[in-house]
């Protein structure tokens, strides 16, 4: 039988070494590169980096394996002429795709980088010589539609089953915001970058089967939108700086709560609504609208949830007094008991969207995020942290 102080030394010899392991991946970054414009994981740990190339303001896509080695790559030019320029790239949920959207066409490869079929982008023109406010890949949670959004002075939508077949498309104003089910796609408007001028939002559905809705918030500033599909029908989860969180059923509000308070972002986590504040608090709701807990950090500042089979995390990006020049991001975990668990943190200002969620991904226990480097000009850290 094994002595008591033998078991003691091990299970503090494993403390120590994941405590040492954890401040090593909180400190030393990935890999470098220019400014980060979105990452993404495949289910194995292979890496999407989505950069801008140096000097440039052209976006460029690398594929590295978990290691750091770079397998593959795109570029649309040669001897310095750049072609086209990478906006967006997302790892379809079962890992076997990436869609890219680039200011001239809409593309999936294939994991090992082949290209499978590829669309003309019809807002090329003005992303060119607009330049884009926003743009985003999604796929179905079963890997069988992706949808491709921009916005420059207008928007457009996409959707196409993953072997190319288009199914819906349209235009619209001021899109900062998209989820695309089995059913459709479902659009965040912020009317601040529409033509009209008008402060406010809309929420909009176009499905498949021509089942298409909006409703309009003039006074919301729009955050974030979640879609959670269930047997009795399509929820989405609003979440507004100016208006708190709202659900949505079949186009019908459900119920609002917390009008006047700032919430950032919003996920469906297990059938529950986990919507986060710009206080370090997030509330906890069931679909009925009843408060089911409510998590609190310790520190204020902007929140990015990423929902995953196993966790939930809470990463939020802070300022630092006394000067406000300093950035942190500090990353949580949380639990349906109501607790959040800080993991560690990262010195410096992370890559973010429109709407300054965090730029990052989490599959499998493997979270990836980026970071600007104190005294790098432009120049951010890709971390990889495993949270398990």
């Amino acid at each position: 039988m094994r002595k008591p102080y033998v078991v003691i030394i091990i299970v503090l010899l494993v403390i120590t070494l994941a405590w040492a392991y954890w401040q090593h991946s909180f400190q030393r970054p990935f890999l470098e590169v220019g400014k980060i414009r979105t990452l993404s994981l495949f289910p194995d740990g292979k890496i999407v980096v989505v950069s801008n190339i140096p000097d440039t303001n052209i976006g460029s896509l690398a594929v590295y394996s978990p290691n750091g080695t770079l397998l593959w790559n795109l570029t649309f030019g040669e001897n310095g002429a750049y072609w086209d320029s990478v906006l967006y790239a997302k790892v379809s949920p079962d890992g076997k795709h990436i869609g890219v959207i680039t200011r001239n066409k809409f593309m999936i490869y294939e994991e090992n980088g082949t290209l499978l079929w590829e669309r003309k982008n019809p807002l090329s023109g003005r992303l060119w010589s607009e330049g884009p406010q926003w743009a985003s890949v999604q796929f179905t949670d079963d890997s069988r539609y992706v949808a491709f959004g921009a916005t420059a002075s207008k928007s457009i939508f996409w959707v196409f089953s993953i072997n190319g077949s288009p199914l819906l498309n349209g235009t619209a104003e001021g899109i900062t915001g998209m989820k695309v089910s089995t059913e459709g796609v479902y659009l965040m408007e912020n009317h601040l970058f529409s033509t009209s001028g008008v402060r406010g939002s809309k929420i909009l559905h176009y499905g498949f089967n021509k089942s298409n809705w909006s409703l309009e918030f003039p006074s919301g500033s729009p955050r974030a939108i979640d879609v959670l599909k269930t047997a009795n029908g399509t929820y989405v989860a609003y979440a507004d700086c100016a208006l708190g969180v709202t659900l949505i059923k079949n186009g019908t509000v459900l119920w609002n709560r917390d009008k006047g308070t700032c919430y950032w972002d919003v996920a469906f986590w297990y059938g529950k609504i986990y919507a986060a504040t710009t206080t370090g608090l997030v509330n906890v709701y069931s679909l009925d609208g009843r408060l089911l807990s409510r998590i609190l950090t310790p520190e204020s500042g902007i929140p990015t949830l990423l929902p995953a089979p196993t966790k939930i995390l809470l990463l939020q990006k802070i300022v630092l007094p006394p000067d406000n020049k300093r950035w942190v991001v500090d990353v949580f975990t949380m639990n349906s008991t109501g607790d959040a668990i800080k993991v560690g943190s990262l010195e410096g200002f992370p890559a973010g969207d429109f709407s300054s969620h965090i730029t990052a991904d989490y599959r499998k226990g493997e979270l990836v995020l980026g970071v600007k480097e104190s005294g790098k000009d432009e120049k951010y850290g890709v971390y990889v942290i495993f949270v398990d």
